[in-house]
């Protein structure tokens, strides 16, 4: 028999009402064009560098190796200022999930040997934000980035959780969605 995950996890009476994963697609659109260009200034130096350094090591001079390091420290300087935001943000999002329930937003997220679970408490006084996608998005406002980032079905989670705002879903009648 498997156990609940989320056993101990949700206050008597909440319910889930939606469950998902983001995208988890690396969204160009986050790669900023300045950050680009000073991340292959890096990239094409480093690899000049560690060019030069792999030249003289196969000319059998110790020496090369010296430099050979040295620009592969600018390739990933490089490779992290050009794109590594956005790879990250979508490794992030590969490893998270969503949780809508009666009473709040919940993010499950694991990576790098770590798991973390951040949750927002949806009242009247919550400020909702939906971003149109695709894929579409619902936040929390006042919060960066805090919430359902990147999901297929955003208007229907925002709609979801507006009723869930205004008291029109109630735990009772909610709908079991389980997990």
């Amino acid at each position: 028999m498997q156990d609940d995950p989320w056993s101990g996890l949700l206050n008597p009476g909440e319910r889930i009402l939606w469950q998902g994963q983001p995208d988890s697609r690396i969204d160009l659109a986050a790669i900023r064009p300045v950050k680009l260009a000073v991340g292959t200034v890096f990239i094409l130096v480093g690899g000049a560098i560690c060019g030069r350094g792999l030249v003289d090591l196969a000319l059998s001079s110790m020496a090369g190796l010296i430099p050979a390091a040295f620009g592969l420290v600018f390739v990933a300087l490089g490779l992290r200022t050009a794109v590594g935001g956005p790879v990250m943000d979508a490794y992030e999002r590969s490893q998270s999930w969503y949780t809508l329930t009666s009473e709040r937003m919940l993010v499950a997220t694991s990576g790098f040997g770590r798991k973390r679970l951040r949750d927002w408490a949806i009242r009247p006084e919550t400020g909702l934000v939906y971003e149109e996608g695709p894929p579409g998005s619902v936040l929390v406002s006042g919060r960066s980035r805090a919430g359902f980032r990147r999901i297929a079905e955003a208007r229907k989670v925002y709609d979801l959780a507006r009723q869930v705002q205004r008291s029109q879903i109630r735990a009772a009648d909610a709908p079991n969605a389980g997990p």
